[in-house]
């Protein structure tokens, strides 16, 4: 009885090491076969990701020089371990890029390469190559991987099965104007769907996409601006949201409400947000609901300070990311915590693709 009483005691303490650095829980399980064996039971583990929620910061994915670069923002990273499979990946072509990083995998497109797209899982360092249909143009485009489990938690989703949204710009020279098409590849089957199009005469960025539910929020240009383009994974359809005309460059985070999009951009070193505006009879319009100066938050550097930037944000948390020339750092938009993740001196505008994951103990 004893034993079993000291057994729960140290999985209640054990249960609460942080995420965030997987070197910790590595250290705790080579204390003793005791607390090792806690530490790799299936069990604990599925507590212990329910305990924390949200999978952890464990680093970021940014297109860099035709490359795909790899970046850690915990000590001792996991992913550094599957890195040669990256490199390997990286030798199929002069050109790829990754347009995705959710539910544990990564989406790579490498499009002088039979334009194939990639899954690639960066722990275990497996990989699935997709072949895209014909129909399908990747000139400008975009996608979206996703956990296809039913009733997932998505806390520790990787090896199963999965499914990919793949939007393009079409241009169509008989009317001599340009729409979106999109299609759905499911790794079940197999198989594309049949694309879903809508008439507007736009292009779509090549920046990762917003999931809130089951809608996901991609970024495009339209009217020489910028706007918001919905697709809907249940009815399979396209619509446009206009964002406000002072939101340049918008960031598409979610809000307080998980049914209301958020917009987060930086000029003149403020951070300025506008959330959809939750009205009796639906959703309408947008409000300014916050203004942060960086001012007292980050260093002072000089003239280079307009040229700060938000290239992405870790989804489900308040984490953005922004380059300066001084490094990337985040920036966590409740705590106003400010952390430097990257040293490198060279300014960039590129959008990383933040990796979200669990990694404990096998």
């Amino acid at each position: 009885m004893a034993a079993t009483l000291v057994e729960e005691l140290v999985e209640e303490i054990l249960i609460r090491i942080p995420p965030k650095e997987p070197a910790h829980l590595v250290r705790a399980a080579l204390v003793c076969k005791a607390w090792c064996r806690i530490l790799t039971d299936a069990g604990f583990l599925r507590r212990y990701r329910r305990f924390h929620g949200t999978p952890p910061l464990l680093g970021y994915i940014q297109n860099l020089h035709n490359r795909v670069c790899f970046f850690p923002t915990s000590t001792a990273s996991p992913v550094s371990a599957a890195a040669l499979t990256l490199k390997t990946m990286l030798d199929l072509s002069s050109y790829l890029a990754a347009l995705d990083c959710r539910h544990g995998r990564v989406l790579i497109h490498i499009p002088h390469n039979r334009d194939q797209l990639i899954v690639w899982d960066p722990i275990t360092g497996s990989r699935q190559h997709l072949s895209l249909a014909p129909y399908i143009h990747s000139q400008s485009c975009t996608g979206s991987v996703l956990c296809a489990t039913k009733a997932c938690d998505h806390l520790d989703c990787g090896g199963g099965p999965f499914f990919v949204v793949f939007v393009w710009t079409w241009m169509n020279d008989a009317v001599d104007g340009m729409n979106i098409q999109a299609s759905i590849y499911w790794s079940e089957t197999s198989a594309w769907s049949t694309p879903t199009s809508i008439d507007t005469n736009c292009y779509i960025h090549m920046t990762p996409g917003l999931l809130i539910g089951d809608v996901l929020h991609f970024t495009i240009n339209i009217h020489e601006g910028l706007s918001i383009l919905k697709y809907d994974l249940c009815k399979h359809g396209l619509s446009v949201i206009d964002v406000p005309r002072g939101a340049w460059i918008p960031l598409v985070m979610k809000g307080e409400h998980r049914e209301l999009l958020q917009l987060a951009t930086l000029l003149d070193n403020c951070i300025y947000m506008w959330s959809q505006q939750d009205v009796t009879n639906g959703i309408h319009g947008w409000v300014k609901n916050k203004v942060m100066d960086l001012t007292p938050l980050l260093p002072e550097l000089g003239y280079h300070t307009r040229t700060r930037k938000v290239i992405g944000f870790a989804e489900g948390t308040e984490i953005i990311f922004i380059s300066t020339y001084a490094g990337i750092i985040t920036l966590n938009l409740k705590s106003r915590q400010v952390r430097k993740v990257c040293d490198r001196k060279t300014y960039t505008m590129f959008p990383v693709l933040p990796y979200m994951s669990f990694c404990t103990p096998r």
